[in-house]
C-alpha cells in the first residue's frame, strides 16, 4: 500500500474545517478546495494551500447574500478565476454560484430561486473552453414536483440557461455532470426513474 502523508491539518475557526469536494492543483503544485465550515463567520471558506503546507483562506462565506457552507470543488478558467456553488445563502437562502478571481474579488454570479432554476446547486460545477459553467439543480417548481430538478449552463454574460427539466420517470434530483468528448453531458440523479432508485443519463451535444 501508499505512504501517506499528511500536507496539512485544519485547526477550525479561522482556519476552517471540514473540507468537502474535491481538490484543485495549480502548476505549480499548489492546491485550492473549500470547507464546510470555519472562516472569518464560521460559514466555510475558500483555502488555498502552498507547497511548504501553508494554509491561506482566500475568502470567507458569510452565510449571507454570499452563499453559506460549500461542500464541492473549484474549477478554474484560463484566467485564473475560480467558479464553484453553494448550497445555502444567496439572496433568497437556496444556493448560489459565484466567481473568485485571480486577484481574490469575490461575486455571485447567479442567486437561486426555485423559479426556473431551481434550487441547492450540485455541489461540482464543469467548464469548457469558452468559459461557460455547466451544472444542476433541485427541486423546480416549473415541473411541479419539488425534486424533479434540472441540468443548467451558465453562459459568460451571468444568464443562466436551463438544458433539461427531469420529470420524475427521466430521474430527478440530480447530482453533478460530466463534460464528455463532443460536448456530451453524462450525470447521476439520486431517484426517479423505471424504479424510483435513481438513473444514469446522458444529454447530448449542448
Amino acid at each position: 500500500s501508499g505512504q501517506e502523508t499528511i500536507v496539512y491539518s485544519f485547526t477550525g475557526g479561522s482556519g476552517g474545517s471540514y473540507p468537502e469536494g474535491r481538490l484543485f492543483r495549480d502548476s505549480v503544485g499548489r492546491l485550492y478546495g473549500m470547507t464546510l465550515y470555519g472562516g472569518a463567520f464560521g460559514q466555510g471558506e475558500i483555502s488555498e494551500i502552498d507547497t511548504s503546507g501553508q494554509e491561506s483562506t482566500l475568502y470567507s462565506f458569510t452565510g449571507g447574500t454570499d452563499g453559506a457552507s460549500p461542500v464541492g470543488g473549484l474549477v478554474q478558467d484560463v484566467n485564473g478565476s475560480f467558479y464553484g456553488t453553494t448550497p445555502a445563502g444567496g439572496d433568497f437562502g437556496l444556493g448560489v454560484i459565484f466567481k473568485l478571481d485571480a486577484q481574490n474579488n469575490f461575486s455571485v454570479l447567479h442567486h437561486f430561486a426555485n423559479v426556473l432554476d431551481g434550487e441547492f446547486p450540485s455541489p461540482e460545477l464543469t467548464i469548457d473552453t469558452a468559459g461557460r459553467l455547466y451544472g444542476a439543480a433541485q427541486g423546480v417548481s416549473a415541473c411541479g414536483t419539488s425534486t424533479c430538478g434540472l441540468t443548467f449552463r451558465l453562459e459568460t454574460n451571468g444568464k443562466l440557461t436551463p438544458l433539461h427539466y427531469f420529470a420524475g420517470t427521466d430521474g430527478s434530483a440530480p447530482n453533478d455532470l460530466m463534460r464528455a468528448k463532443y460536448h456530451d453531458d453524462y450525470g447521476t440523479t439520486s431517484t426517479g426513474g423505471a424504479s424510483n432508485l435513481g438513473v444514469i443519463y446522458k444529454i447530448n451535444s449542448i
